[in-house]
């Protein structure tokens, strides 16, 4: 019989899910660098990547401010990647 998980442990399970998402992307993100066409998408995957190596502890009270700060910087690191794509990549393909 499987074991009831508490809001606790899926909490928890998330916060890993995460952490893996980000060591993963740490891994990535140097790669996309090199790749990308522009110095302006270079130099965010290389900012992005900065950012994410900024490690800290959690402890269950510090994890919402730093859940909002990683979500803060994952935002604008999109927004920043979107207008790279609309002024530069998309211009390209048409």
């Amino acid at each position: 019989m499987a074991t009831q998980k508490t809001l606790d442990d899926l909490f928890l399970d998330t916060l890993k899910d995460i952490f893996s998402a980000e060591k993963q992307i740490l891994k990535t993100l140097p790669k996309m660098a090199r790749a990308a066409q522009s110095q302006d998408g270079k130099a965010g995957f290389l900012q992005h990547r900065d950012e994410t190596q900024e490690s800290n502890q959690l402890g269950l009270r510090d994890a919402i401010p730093l859940l909002k700060q990683s979500l803060a910087e994952e935002e604008a690191t999109d927004k920043k990647l979107t207008q790279l794509a609309v002024a530069a990549a998309n211009a390209k393909a048409a």
